[in-house]
């Protein structure tokens, strides 16, 4: 299972993301313009991970849960 975080970083207004992001879960594509959390249960398909539009910077953090090892924690072998 895993937690993606989506944080913006304007200290006066926290809920701006600063950004558009396109997040595909299951079937189902999100888009993301506020600070949010997204779970994504274990087994289930996830990504591609696609931005839109850029306005300032912001924090993606995806956080695994119940891993193992780093290959367990990264199946797609990303680097």
């Amino acid at each position: 299972m895993q937690i993606v975080l989506h944080i913006g970083t304007d200290p006066q207004n926290p809920e701006y993301l600063g950004a558009e992001i396109e997040f595909v879960i299951g079937d189902e594509k999100l888009t993301i313009d506020k600070t949010s959390a997204i779970y994504v249960p274990k087994g289930v398909k996830h990504g591609p991970v696609t931005w839109k539009s850029v306005e300032r910077p912001h924090i993606q953090m995806a956080i695994v849960l119940g891993t193992g090892s780093l290959r367990e924690a990264n199946p797609g072998g990303h680097r």
